[in-house]
C-alpha cells in the first residue's frame, strides 16, 4: 500500500514528492512552481532515473498515467542500465501495474534491455516473479512480451537465459506459453 507522509511541497524537489507525497502534492508542487507537466516530463535525476521511472519504482501510478499522456520519453537508461519495465517489475502484482506495463509496450518499451548489474531484462524478472505466483493477468502480460520475440535465450552474467530459468525450474505454464508463442511465429 502506498503510504504517504506529509511533505513540504515548498522545499521538496519532484522526486521526493514522487517518492513521499501524493498526486495532490505533485500537482500542487507543478502549480508553485508555474509549471505544467510538459516542463517535466523528461525529467532525470542524477542517477538518470526518469520521474516516470520514479513514479513506477514507487507505485504512484496515477502520476505514471498523467505523464504517459503527455508522451513522456519511454527507455530513458539509468545509470544502473535500468528502463521503465525494469522499475515496473517489483511491483507487478500491485493494482494497475499490468496497465500501466500494457501502455509502457503499446509505446514501445525495450523488452530486451539488460540491467548492468546482472544483465537481465525486463522480461527475465517478469518470468521470475511468475514463478513465485499464479496470476492469471501476469501470464496474460507475460505472453503479450512473448509476441514481442524477446531474446529469451540471451544469457545474463550468470550464464542464465528465460529459457534456462524456465526450463530447469520446471515452470511448466511458462514453458508452454513459450512453445505456444514459438508455434505461431
Amino acid at each position: 500500500m502506498n503510504e504517504e507522509v506529509k511533505v513540504n511541497i515548498d522545499k521538496a524537489d519532484l522526486f521526493t514528492i514522487i517518492q513521499f507525497g501524493s498526486k495532490e502534492d505533485f500537482i500542487k508542487k507543478l502549480q508553485l512552481e508555474n509549471k505544467s507537466i510538459e516542463n517535466i516530463k523528461n525529467l532525470c535525476d542524477n542517477n538518470k532515473v526518469s520521474l516516470l521511472s520514479k513514479c513506477l519504482a514507487f507505485r504512484k501510478f496515477e502520476i505514471a498515467k498523467m505523464l504517459l499522456t503527455t508522451g513522456t520519453a519511454i527507455n530513458v537508461v539509468s545509470n544502473q542500465g535500468l528502463n521503465e519495465l525494469h522499475y515496473l517489475v517489483s511491483n507487478i502484482h500491485e493494482v494497475g501495474a499490468i496497465a500501466i506495463g500494457n501502455i509502457l509496450l503499446e509505446k514501445g518499451v525495450d523488452i530486451n534491455l539488460a540491467d548492468k548489474k546482472y544483465g537481465n531484462t525486463p522480461l527475465w524478472y517478469l518470468c521470475l516473479e511468475a514463478t513465485r505466483s499464479n496470476s492469471e493477468e501476469l501470464y496474460a502480460f507475460i505472453e503479450k512480451c512473448l509476441y514481442l520475440k524477446p531474446e529469451i535465450d540471451k544469457l545474463n552474467s550468470s550464464g542464465i537465459s528465460i529459457r534456462i530459468m524456465i526450463e530447469k525450474g520446471d515452470f511448466k505454464f511458462l514453458s508452454k506459453l513459450i512453445k505456444k508463442v514459438s508455434e505461431q511465429k
